[in-house]
């Protein structure tokens, strides 16, 4: 017995050795007047570290304090009550029970005075708690797990707002009364809305932690199709980015085309303003109800609430987001989203959430509704090690958008309702309306560019009509077969005529499609083999990102435009997308280029005449765009807020084959990226370069991109004249930037205009090789062109580098960006632009 007294009372003296290295402090807080218990009193030591920040009080006004760091002053803060500053034992176990003294409130005349406090975050208790819910952000996020899979269920539906029932009795709708038989209550207000469009989409989940690999597997999606010119594909990507995907972990969340700062970010102490509502019980957690809004209202920013766990996890149960009445979003008048956290295997997992806004776009007054349903959650259960390799990617598995009615009844985690079973089947009857199919046919005509006429789509429509000084007024007629005229054989071609230079144009081309199409050949993704036959002007140097340069609005030039050639091809191309956005592009191609207008090939020393210039090159194209978001009308697609570098690179082989003039290889690169940058905007940047490694005319050289249109284009250079600057070698780059109004949301009375501010610089510099420069060493080379007056209209940038740069207001009258651009060298050039003004129309949030 005397050993085992010995053994116990060594422990005991050991184990108050361990504990006396930390300052251990526990109590109750009371109110020193009534003996009531406080709650939540903001507890801070006299030395602040990394060990301890801070604590509060529970809901039973109980606190514990265990730090290593050596302090010996505890201060208790409470609004209402006086701040109390405690001295204790540094390294020592205590308790310390704290009554505090409500401040003095009894007053002979009690005035009411509205008066605006001044925010602090320095002793703020809201504060406080936000800085514990970061410092526990890790353990809370699912990726805190090793492994982890689960389903997704995603109901998207576009409504009209503010129908009226008595809009069914009108002559105009008389026969729209399936329409009105669904009309639904608003959840913002008192009016109606009737769905139009209703999409769902059923994912599997998949994450490892090491090696890091996030893998979303698209397994089913189903749409209502209004227009054949609208793939499910580009509706996707434009609900995903209006709607977003919410994850209040992550540092920023992308709605309405912005990426917001969260209130979990570690920027959004700063950002918000953040304030102690009240204690509730919310589905079997005690939570802190936290409200919040953005420092400077006019910010893109959230306003909202957090359901903070009480306890040691410091977990979100639930969030509330809108957006503050005098936010800078175009077009949304109410927004609210709310997720639920439910604790699953001891893991808080987001169960489901709900986005729904309202807005109105010129008139149309527009409802939008995405519900997710999440279930299936399982924990550390790797699959085999080569189901992951493929990561960071979303995939599409084959037949997920072919999935039958029983499949969907079986796999839905969340059932239609019956409004969106009606949704569903609006489209057969609508097209049974001839109505309908005029005014779907009218707006598919501006939307896409072309018009259906069955098996054969007539357009572009814009290039119908265009003109340029070459060609004076071009009139094109053309067009495209579908899949009602084939699924995998396409045809595609136009004839075009200049009525100034009385010349005839074509183009034909003969498509196979190795996939199945829903509508045309050129869906997502691409297994396409093409073989045509073109005559054609062309301005060389000129790659725009969306169509032709024969559209209508772009035969608004400054300047003449008339170094243009007249191209006669043959080609053959094959091009391959996988589901991971990795995309190939094989081309064969003999060019004869013929000068057009007062432009003319003829060697250095004038003993030749290059008329026409030929070509014979293999092409190879790399392209990479991982998870890349785009919108796409027909054969073109432009890129929406992909934040993932989006790589590419060419190569060319140039052959002496029938009767090529040179023969030489071509080399080019390109990377680009968007920064979204916290509250500051967003940033666009290009970095791009190629070199030329053998002998070449400077037609086939790198033409660098201009633009001589009044519409500012973001991949040009706008005060470079066609075919001003050619290179062997070179590197370029772009840096186009939009603060998104941050300035001006801080200059009063310009705020209310909610302009944003934007600004851009673009250089490149290169060099062309003695092998291809025109001179007594090379007198048989092409040499560069000349006006008029004999004097050069194309140069190297051996000199210098180009350097242009603009500045501008962004949502001018919320579609228009006006920029003023100023060009910085190469100004001695004759029949340049030093300066200019330049548009754009652009619809965005």
């Amino acid at each position: 017995m005397k050993k085992i007294i010995v053994f116990f009372t060594f422990v005991l003296v050991l184990l108050g050795g361990v504990l006396a290295q930390n300052t251990v402090i526990t109590g109750k807080i009371t109110d020193k007047k009534t003996g009531e218990i406080l709650p939540f009193v903001n507890i801070t030591t006299n030395v602040r570290s990394a060990h301890f920040s801070g604590t509060m009080s529970d809901d039973k006004g109980e606190y514990y304090i265990k730090s290593s760091t050596s302090f010996d002053t505890v201060i208790f803060q409470f609004i209402g009550y006086e701040t109390l500053k405690v001295a204790v034992s540094p390294r020592q176990i205590q308790t310390i029970d704290i009554a505090l003294v409500p401040q003095a409130t009894s007053l002979q005349e009690v005035r009411v005075v509205a008066k605006k406090e001044k925010y602090r975050r320095k002793n703020n208790p809201a504060v406080l708690l936000m800085e514990n819910v970061l410092a526990h952000k890790k353990q809370n996020e699912l990726t805190s797990q090793e492994y982890y899979q689960y389903r997704s269920h995603e109901k998207t539906e576009l409504s009209l707002l503010g129908i009226n029932d008595s809009l069914k009795h009108k002559k105009t709708f008389k026969k729209l009364d399936f329409m009105f038989e669904n009309l639904q209550q608003s959840e913002f207000d008192d009016r109606k809305y009737m769905p139009i469009y209703f999409m769902e989409n059923l994912y599997e989940n998949y994450y490892r932690k090491s090696p890091k690999c996030v893998k979303t597997m698209l397994i089913g999606q189903k749409e209502m199709s209004f227009s054949k010119f609208i793939e499910p594909q580009t509706m996707e990507f434009m609900l995903n980015d209006a709607m977003g995907k919410v994850d209040v972990y992550n540092s920023s969340i992308h709605i309405l085309s912005n990426d917001i700062i969260s209130p979990l970010s570690a920027y959004g102490i700063v950002f918000y303003q953040f304030f102690l509502k009240d204690t509730v019980e919310y589905k079997g957690d005690s939570c802190i109800v936290l409200a919040f809004n953005p420092a400077n209202m006019r910010d893109i920013g959230f306003s909202g609430k957090l359901w903070i766990t009480k306890d040691s996890n410091y977990a979100v149960k639930k969030i509330f987001l809108d957006f503050p009445k005098k936010s800078s979003i175009n077009f949304v008048k109410n927004l609210s989203i709310t997720q639920e956290y439910e604790k699953i295997n001891g893991q808080f997992c987001l169960v489901e959430d709900k986005t729904i806004l309202d807005g109105a776009f010129y008139g149309a007054n527009m409802y939008g509704k995405r519900e997710t349903f999440y279930s299936n959650y399982v924990f550390n259960q790797p699959l085999a090690e080569n189901f992951y390799n493929n990561n960071d990617i979303t995939t599409r598995v084959e037949g997920f958008n072919k999935r039958s009615l029983l499949w969907w009844a079986e796999n839905r985690i969340e059932p239609l309702t019956a409004s969106e079973e009606k949704t569903y089947d609006i489209p057969s009857k609508l097209n049974n309306l001839s109505a309908y199919k005029i005014l779907m046919n009218t707006a598919m005509a501006f939307i896409s560019g072309y018009v259906d006429l069955g098996w054969f789509d007539y357009g572009p429509v814009e290039n119908t009509l265009s003109w340029n000084s070459v060609e004076g007024a071009r009139i094109r007629l053309g067009g495209k077969t579908n899949v009602n005229f084939h699924k995998h054989i396409f045809l595609n071609g136009f004839v075009a005529y200049g009525v100034r230079d009385k010349v005839f144009k074509y183009n034909a081309e003969v498509m196979y499609s190795f996939a199945d199409r829903l509508y045309h050949q050129w869906e997502f993704p691409i297994n396409l083999l093409t073989i045509g036959i073109e005559k054609n002007t062309d301005i060389p140097g000129q790659h725009l990102e969306m169509g032709t340069y024969d559209r209508f609005f772009l035969s608004f030039n400054r300047g003449t435009v008339d170094m243009m050639t007249l191209n006669r091809k043959i080609y053959m191309e094959y091009q391959y997308e996988t589901m991971s956005q990795l995309s190939t592009k094989l081309r064969i191609e003999h060019l004869e280029m013929h000068p057009c207008a007062n432009l003319t090939f003829n060697s250095w020393d004038k003993s030749k005449t290059y008329d026409p210039l030929t070509s014979m090159s293999f092409n190879v194209e790399l392209r990479y765009a991982k998870n890349e978001q785009f919108y796409q009308t027909q054969k073109y697609r432009m890129t929406m807020n992909s934040t993932a570098p989006i790589y590419t690179i060419n190569y060319s082989y140039a052959s002496p084959l029938f009767n090529s003039n040179y023969e030489f290889h071509k080399l080019e690169a390109s990377i680009y990226k968007r920064w979204f940058i916290l509250s500051f905007g967003f940033a666009d940047i290009t970095i791009k370069g190629g070199q030329i490694f053998g002998k070449a005319a400077y037609p086939l050289l790198f033409v660098h991109q201009a633009n001589q249109n009044w519409a500012y284009q973001d991949e040009s250079f706008n005060l470079m004249n066609y075919f001003e600057f050619v290179s062997d070698r070179y590197v370029q780059g772009i840096l186009n930037y939009n603060f998104n109004g941050y300035i001006f949301n801080r200059i009063p009375l310009l705020n209310k205009l909610k302009w944003r501010e934007v600004f851009a610089i673009k250089a490149i510099w290169g060099e062309i090789s003695k092998e291809n420069t025109p001179s007594e060493d090379n007198p048989t080379l092409m040499d560069f062109a000349k006006d008029d007056k004999d004097r050069y209209k194309t140069y190297s940038l051996e000199k210098e580098p180009y350097i242009e740069a603009n500045v501008g207001i962004d949502n001018v009258f919320k579609i228009m960006r006006i920029d003023y651009v100023r060009r910085f060298t190469y100004l001695d050039n004759p029949n340049i632009s030093k300066w200019g003004i330049r548009f754009r129309l652009r619809f965005t949030f």
